[in-house]
């Protein structure tokens, strides 16, 4: 009867759980290193973006500050005051500025559910909390600027504007008409609520930014 070499099987089979240990290992390693891999270029990607929409926004501020200024002259106009004044307030008056994120770097994370590749809990919540709640309240705030501006203040200059003439309306000083001072306060409260929007915006973007270059440097 022929022996069973039991020492060679146990070498055998401590062969096979070696190199399946090692082959696991390879590659958990291998997923380890490509998911870091993905992660920084997540994070580059979007600080670079972030960056954009910094600018933009500062941008925007400044913009609307002019805006607000001409508003507040506006509201304490004593007629007759020169058509160059007038002609800065009214173009002041009707712009809108928008502002248009750079979020596809966010936006395909989200669609593609990999938010967990940022492994900081800390940034992946200033993250969201930037793109979908701030970024959102901004939104908001400008389409209540433009339905106050298209619906009820462009309707009102249209209607008592002497455009034959080229004479602004006694009507369309703001001291001279309860309505129309009424619908420039709000518009008025509009621009600052907006510009209050953007302001915490810019507060958290800039930390965001901080927060994302330590990481990196980190990773």
């Amino acid at each position: 009867m022929k022996m069973i070499k039991w020492g060679d099987h146990l070498v055998n089979l401590f062969v096979v759980i070696l190199g399946i240990t090692i082959a696991f290992g390879l590659n958990n390693w291998k997923e380890s290193r490509d998911q870091k891999k993905l992660e920084i270029s997540y994070l580059k990607n979007i600080n670079n973006e972030l960056k954009e929409d910094l600018s933009s926004m500062k941008s925007n501020i400044q913009r609307d500050s002019i805006l607000l200024a001409n508003l507040n002259v506006f509201l304490n106009a004593i007629p007759p005051i020169s058509d160059d004044s007038i002609n800065t307030i009214f173009s002041s008056l009707f712009s809108i500025t928008l502002f248009i994120p750079n979020n596809l770097t966010f936006e395909s994370m989200k669609a593609s559910g990999k938010f967990d590749y940022i492994t900081k809990l800390e940034t992946r919540n200033a993250i969201i909390d930037l793109y979908h709640n701030q970024y959102r309240g901004i939104s908001e705030s400008e389409n209540y600027f433009r339905d106050n501006l298209d619906k009820k203040i462009i309707p009102f200059i249209m209607e008592n504007s002497d455009f034959e003439n080229d004479n602004l309306s006694a009507e369309l000083f703001p001291r001279n008409n309860k309505k129309f001072n009424n619908m420039l306060l709000i518009h008025r409260s509009m621009v600052q609520l907006k510009m209050n929007h953007i302001l915490s915006s810019i507060e958290k973007g800039e930390k965001l930014v901080q927060i994302i270059e330590n990481n990196i440097d980190e990773l």
